[in-house]
């Protein structure tokens, strides 16, 4: 039997709705710190969701240990297993949205080629970066969906959820130096589609 939430006002709702979280046992999948980064979010409702898992005998989960410390949610495929190359892909794509330099040199080859939409070439770490902070996105949370690779070839795809409500979807695909598990990526081509509501 599943629970409604409790009534954590409006704004509260809204922002576990952007991440489709709807019933009170979704929540039990959070830690308190998690949820506090949701645009939204407040203490007053984490006091009131924490009081309701008590109720239902759950409590709020412990947070997973992540290479960045963001000041959003991370959600979805983030567990790498014994899949170095997972594990830079979900790394460089958390390290663009972080926007720090010495994040993205564990990830990518310093003259790396990014193909952003299929219309513009950016080269080099610099670049990637000056990019994505003219984007000036201020995120609620980051949905990596999906994290794959074989050989010297990877791809994720995510939805990232703006403080303001804006919705982006993004794919990458990710061309490695060579199939070895400490090779950088290369190589990208990376697309963000924004829904227009």
């Amino acid at each position: 039997m599943s629970h409604a939430l409790p009534n954590i006002g409006k704004v509260a709702t809204n922002a576990l709705q952007t991440i489709d979280v709807t019933q009170l046992e979704e929540v039990a999948d959070f830690s308190k710190d998690e949820l506090l980064k949701l645009h939204g979010m407040g203490q007053k409702s984490i006091n009131i969701l924490e009081s309701a898992l008590t109720d239902i005998d759950l409590t709020f989960s412990d947070a997973e240990p992540h290479p960045y410390k963001p000041d959003f949610l991370l959600l979805g495929d983030l567990s790498c297993d014994n899949a170095p190359k997972r594990r830079v892909i979900r790394d460089f794509i958390i390290g663009i949205f972080v926007g720090k330099q010495s994040n993205l040199e564990e990830t990518l080859n310093p003259t790396v080629e990014t193909e952003i939409n299929g219309d513009q070439t950016i080269n080099g770490i610099d670049e990637l970066i000056t990019y994505f902070d003219k984007k000036d996105i201020q995120l609620s949370s980051l949905n990596l969906l999906s994290i794959l690779s074989h050989g010297k070839y990877g791809a994720a795809d995510g939805v990232v959820i703006a403080k303001s409500g804006q919705k982006i979807h993004f794919a990458s695909f990710c061309t490695f130096e060579n199939t070895k598990k400490e090779a950088l990526i290369k190589a990208i081509r990376f697309y963000m589609i924004e829904v227009v509501e």
